[in-house]
């Protein structure tokens, strides 16, 4: 059911939890047939200028399907992060502006992690393990 599915998603905290939240995210999207809504793939129906009004018609209905699956996708999302991240998505108007504006936040943080580990790597082998670098290796 939905709520055993949903109550197995750890909230997005930081960025600690990223990784898994961001695959957990991605499998329960999937689930509800959303998940091409948050990567771009499915856009928002647009109408031609000259059509029949059966088009139009047609057009009414994909337009409220794809509204009403875009809402999920920012329910699921935004539903499983605490306050603090759901602040950071306030002003986004779709699923996919909040999946890249969690993109844009924690894919940065880990690059910025990746490179600090590097550089106290880096730093370990130049100074032979002096006692300063290994304490904040041992940190890491």
């Amino acid at each position: 059911t939905e709520t055993e599915l949903k109550s197995h998603i750890e909230k997005l905290v930081r960025a600690a939890n990223w990784s898994k939240w961001k695959q957990q995210i991605g499998l329960l999207l999937r689930h509800h047939d959303v998940h091409d809504i948050i990567c771009g793939d499915r856009k928002c129906p647009s109408l031609t200028a000259e059509v029949s009004a059966e088009a139009i018609g047609a057009y009414e209905k994909a337009q409220k399907a794809f509204v009403k699956d875009d809402f999920l996708a920012q329910l699921i999302t935004v539903g499983n992060m605490v306050d603090s991240n759901a602040e950071l998505a306030l002003f986004c108007n779709t699923a996919e502006s909040v999946w890249e504006k969690m993109l844009s936040v924690y894919e940065q943080f880990r690059e910025k992690a990746r490179s600090f580990d590097g550089e106290v790597f880096s730093q370990l082998k130049r100074t032979g393990g002096s006692k300063p670098y290994c304490k904040a290796a041992r940190r890491l």
